[in-house]
């Protein structure tokens, strides 16, 4: 649940337009710290429903059972 409610907060979060170089870094980072509002453009390449987004993430799945 952590980290459903951490996904939707990095959804709020301005992603970068140029992303650095430096890789060395990515080993210390988490899967929400790749989380910015940017990702939400997956949904729409997807073509995939993104509206479960603006829910608590605690009722993600009996809403979507």
């Amino acid at each position: 649940m952590l980290l459903r409610k951490a996904m939707v907060e990095g959804l709020r979060r301005a992603g970068e337009e140029n992303t650095p170089k430096d890789h060395s870094t990515i080993p210390d980072k988490r899967l929400r710290d790749f989380i910015t509002n940017n990702t939400q453009n997956f949904f729409q390449m997807l073509l995939s429903p993104d509206s479960f987004l603006n829910k608590d993430p605690d009722t993600w799945l009996s809403e979507y059972d």
